[in-house]
């Protein structure tokens, strides 16, 4: 067996999920910050134990790296706190305090709950610095918040939004579902081609067509013709050849 190390500190994040999952774990020795990054699942850890187990406001806890130290620090050799199986966690409503800026991020542009409310504190020329925010250029692009501005007719919209709720609450009572609909679709395009049947006239002479042998001797007497004619070269032009002499010798 080779050496083997114990580390104790605060998780203040998890990542990842599975097999690939991480959690951070820090803790202050001699006025250092110390955080370590284990993998749940990889062989070389050999045991996790939960020494005192406990809920806090936010489940980041990654802006204690810019808190104050004592937030931070806890006894390597800490006893465990015992927790009954069943009872639910218990919630630390603790409040940390920023130390002043610069941070490792901006902090104040995240909904927090866990930290004290330090921005006043600050001096002025990091106010000034830190208030020149992305979020704040953004801001005139942000048609939403714009139109919550304008708006007035807030009854009638609430009447529409009301309507759709009803429309859609009678849709599922009906048991309207989509077979349903494409059902009701095909029955209509059904109806609609019956209705355009009574103008097929084709259709209407095959129906009443019988003496199919006439109709084909008739057929049959046209392209007789046809032929006879491309054979004797009877041409249109020479038709009006002919009529135009015809009409010179009667004159």
């Amino acid at each position: 067996m080779g050496l083997k190390n114990r580390f104790l500190g605060i998780c203040i994040s998890r990542k990842l999920e599975g097999l690939h999952s991480q959690f951070t774990l820090r803790n202050v020795i001699e006025g250092i910050g110390v955080e370590v990054m284990y993998e749940m699942y990889t062989p070389t850890i050999t045991k996790i134990e939960v020494i005192k187990l406990e809920k806090r406001l936010d489940d980041d806890l990654t802006f204690l790296i810019d808190a104050y130290p004592e937030y931070s620090t806890f006894d390597m050799n800490m006893e465990p706190t015992p927790h009954i199986p069943g009872k639910p966690v218990p919630v630390n409503p603790i409040k940390v305090k920023l130390q002043p800026p610069p941070w490792t991020r901006r902090w104040e542009l995240f909904d927090y709950k866990g930290i004290e409310d330090c921005w006043t504190e600050q001096t002025s020329y990091f106010k000034r610095k830190l208030s020149k925010s992305k979020l704040t250029d953004l801001r005139k692009y942000d048609l939403i918040a714009d139109y919550r501005e304008v708006a007035t007719n807030v009854d009638e919209e609430l009447a529409i939004e009301q309507e759709m709720l009803d429309f859609e609450t009678k849709k599922l009572q009906a048991g309207v579902t989509k077979r349903k609909i494409l059902r009701c679709a095909e029955q209509s395009l059904s109806q609609d081609l019956t209705d355009l049947r009574k103008y097929d006239l084709i259709a209407d002479y095959r129906e009443v067509a019988t003496n199919v042998d006439e109709e084909l001797a008739i057929e049959q007497e046209m392209l007789d013709f046809e032929t006879k004619k491309l054979q004797a070269g009877v041409t249109k032009r020479r038709i009006l050849r002919c009529a135009e002499q015809s009409l010179s010798q009667d004159v």
